[in-house]
C-alpha cells in the first residue's frame, strides 16, 4: 500500500509540475499581449485628450478673435489665466484632460497644477514679452491666421525627464532648429517633448511613437524616428507653414 501511495504521490507531483509549466508558458505568451493592449488603450486615451483640448482651444479662439490663451509666463502667476485652465468654460474635464495616461509623473503634475501637454511656442500668446530674442518669424497667437492649420502642430506630450512645474505649459520650439548641428537640434527637441511616448523598447529616444495634434484638431501618431529624421534634415516641423 505504501508503495502504491508513493507512486500516486509521485504521479500527482508530476502532474503539478506539468500544470505549472503550462501556466508559465501561457503567461509568457499572454503577458506581451496584455501589455500591448494596455499600451494601445493609453495611446487611444492620450489621442482623445489631445483632440478634446484642441477642440476647446478652437472654441476659445473663436470667442477671442482667433487668439490663444496665455501661458504661465504671462499670466502674472495666475494659474487660471494660463491656457490649460483658461479652457475650463469649454470643457468640464480640465483635470482629466491635461495629464497624459502615459505620463509617469502624471499624478505629480496634477498635484502641482501642471500639464503633460505643452503648447507649441510658435502659437503661444507672448503678449508683453519684452525679450526680443523670443520673438521669431512665424509666431502668431491667432489660430485664424494660420495658412495651413491641418499642417500646424499645436501641442505635444512633455518630455518625461522634465520635473513637474506649473510654468512648463509650453515649449520653446522656436529655438529647436537654430543650430546647424543635427545632434544639437535633436537634443533640443527631446529636452522638451517626448517623441517616444508609446511602445518604447529602450531608453533610445528614437524608438517608439507619440501622438501629435494639429491646429484643425486632428491627431496623428508619428514614430520618433520620423522626428529624428526631420531634425537631421533641418525641417522645422514646429514652425507653422507660412504659405
Amino acid at each position: 500500500m505504501k508503495s502504491s501511495g508513493a507512486r500516486d504521490l509521485a504521479f500527482t507531483l508530476i502532474e503539478l509540475l506539468v500544470v505549472i509549466a503550462i501556466i508559465a508558458i501561457l503567461a509568457a505568451i499572454l503577458f506581451p499581449v496584455f501589455s500591448s493592449a494596455k499600451e494601445a488603450s493609453k495611446k487611444t486615451a492620450d489621442a482623445s485628450n489631445m483632440r478634446q483640448i484642441a477642440t476647446a482651444l478652437l472654441m476659445y479662439a473663436n470667442d477671442n478673435d482667433g487668439g490663444t490663451p496665455g501661458s504661465m509666463h504671462n499670466s502674472g502667476g495666475n494659474v487660471q489665466r494660463a491656457w490649460v485652465f483658461a479652457l475650463s468654460p469649454y470643457t468640464t474635464k480640465v483635470d482629466e484632460l491635461r495629464v497624459s495616461p502615459a505620463d509617469p509623473k502624471g499624478r505629480e503634475r496634477v498635484r502641482l497644477k501642471a500639464t503633460s501637454y505643452v503648447l507649441n511656442g510658435y502659437i503661444t500668446d507672448l503678449t508683453g514679452m519684452e525679450e526680443a530674442i523670443e520673438i521669431k518669424e512665424g509666431m502668431t497667437r491667432s489660430l485664424d491666421g494660420l495658412p495651413r492649420p491641418s499642417e500646424t502642430m499645436l501641442m505635444w506630450v512633455i518630455a518625461f525627464s522634465v520635473s513637474p512645474k506649473t510654468y512648463d505649459d509650453h515649449v520653446h520650439s522656436y529655438f529647436w532648429f537654430e543650430s546647424t548641428n543635427p545632434e544639437t537640434r535633436w537634443a533640443n527637441i527631446i529636452s522638451e517633448i517626448q517623441p517616444g511616448v508609446f511602445h518604447r523598447q529602450s531608453s533610445d529616444s528614437t524608438k517608439g511613437s507619440a501622438n501629435h495634434v494639429y491646429a484643425d484638431s486632428h491627431v496623428k501618431n508619428l514614430p520618433a524616428s520620423k522626428l529624428r529624421g526631420w531634425a537631421i534634415e533641418g525641417f522645422d516641423f514646429a514652425k507653422p507653414p507660412q504659405d
